[in-house]
């Protein structure tokens, strides 16, 4: 039998094989159990991740060739000891390769994004190393040697831990007023959602002062949802820079529909005059959304 060729049938009969190559040669788990992701098999996947642990997971990193690395900050995500395999895949952000680095930031958000609240519901106290860990983040994030994309990924990362903690959000703050823009997208996609002072006043910022329309339109869908999603009024330089969004034929679905949809579901006096610049927009794509949106709220 070829030991890469899995199916659910042998996956307990293949535990002493793996479990005696694992730290050996964790590539090859790893590699497993990129196979197993592709073919759907999740009992499978689930038995290689436990097999190959963070353990694995440092060793491959640290002594694995190119496409070993890869294939090892990919598996990471599917370990079940998240605090343990963290650290390992924050080691990696350092990683020469860039796409090492890429995946292994890429790893580390999915397990925070898994983590948080609202999908495993109320949890316990969090490990002390919750917060070494966003301590070493947020010392990272200031790092000028990472390229750009990994920087942007190290702000999604370090703002993602600290709203688990429930710790300060300085880092994707101070990442929105960045030179280069893939950084500030990164960084208002964090804030966004967030209804604390002050990261509402950053996220006006962005809208009053960002020339990026992507991030003036996603910052506007924040603090629409914290103010007009809460009933209180959009302050009114913002509610002007809304309607400008909503007036220029630039602007695209993409971009809009989380603006869009705070709008729809709010019956405040500045939504209803915002509501119809919106339904009047020049593009008959974004105004398609609109009707799409606003056919939802109706009862």
């Amino acid at each position: 039998m070829r030991p890469l060729t899995l199916v659910v049938g042998v996956c307990v009969v293949a535990s002493t094989l793996w479990s005696a190559t694992a730290l050996a040669q964790p590539e090859l788990v790893a590699r497993a159990i990129a196979e197993a992701r592709q073919t759907g098999d999740e009992v499978a996947l689930v038995h290689l991740a436990d097999e190959i642990g963070p353990a694995g997971v440092a060793e491959c990193l640290e002594h694995a060739g190119r496409s070993g690395r890869i294939l090892c900050a990919q598996a990471a995500r599917y370990v079940d000891e998240s605090w343990a395999v963290l650290p390992v895949l924050v080691s990696a952000l350092d990683d020469h390769d860039r796409q090492v680095a890429s995946c292994a930031a890429e790893s580390a958000t999915v397990l925070l994004l898994s983590m948080q609240p609202e999908v495993l519901g109320p949890q316990e106290p969090l490990p002390e190393e919750a917060e070494e860990l966003l301590d070493r983040l947020r010392r990272l994030a200031g790092d000028s040697r990472f390229s750009l994309d990994i920087r942007a990924q190290v702000v999604v990362i370090t703002g993602t831990l600290a709203r688990l903690v429930g710790s300060s959000t300085e880092v994707p703050r101070r990442a929105l007023e960045d030179s280069e823009v893939v950084v500030r997208r990164a960084a208002v996609g964090v804030l966004v959602g967030r209804t604390e002072p002050e990261d509402v006043s950053a996220l006006v910022e962005a809208v009053l002062h960002d020339r990026d329309l992507l991030v003036v339109a996603q910052a506007a869908a924040g603090v629409c949802e914290a103010t007009l999603g809460a009933g209180a009024a959009l302050p009114e330089p913002v509610a002007e820079r809304i309607g400008a969004l909503l007036r220029d034929r630039r602007t695209r679905p993409s971009q809009l529909q989380p603006l869009l949809a705070c709008l729809a579901r709010s019956d405040h006096g500045q939504a209803v005059a915002l509501q119809r610049l919106a339904a009047q927009h020049p593009s008959e794509a974004v105004r398609a959304v609109w009707s799409e949106l606003t056919a939802e709220e109706r009862p």
